[in-house]
């Protein structure tokens, strides 16, 4: 059984987070040049929009690695069943193939009461 890890957020928030390293990128470029933007926003404007921009690329960060670690832990369950039900077969055609019945099943007796 082939199993694809659900995508639970970890994606967009790698993409959002991305999103605001460009934007912070931008305007920090802004603020080391010392020039204004569009309109009449300053330049020490940039100085703040930088921060916020990062700030919320490490909000994106931290919503992308809890995503994340859900997606590895629903695959580590996914994984343990498997496992269980591979180890489970092998034991039963390791059996099979000694001829000897499984240790948990009891052969039927004839000399039973009833």
């Amino acid at each position: 059984m082939m199993f694809k890890p659900t995508d639970l957020g970890s994606r967009d928030g790698i993409e959002r987070a991305r999103l605001q390293v460009a934007k912070a990128s931008h305007a920090l470029g802004h603020w080391h040049d010392g020039s204004n933007g569009i309109g009449d926003k300053p330049y020490t404007a940039y100085c703040h929009d930088t921060v916020t921009a990062i700030d919320a690329a490490l909000r994106a960060l931290y919503d992308a690695r809890s995503a994340l670690i859900t997606e590895s832990r629903r695959d580590e369950d996914v994984r343990a069943v498997e496992i269980d039900e591979l180890l489970s077969r092998l034991r039963a055609e390791r059996l099979d193939a000694a001829g000897d019945p499984s240790p948990s099943v009891q052969a039927p007796r004839s000399d039973r009461k009833s």
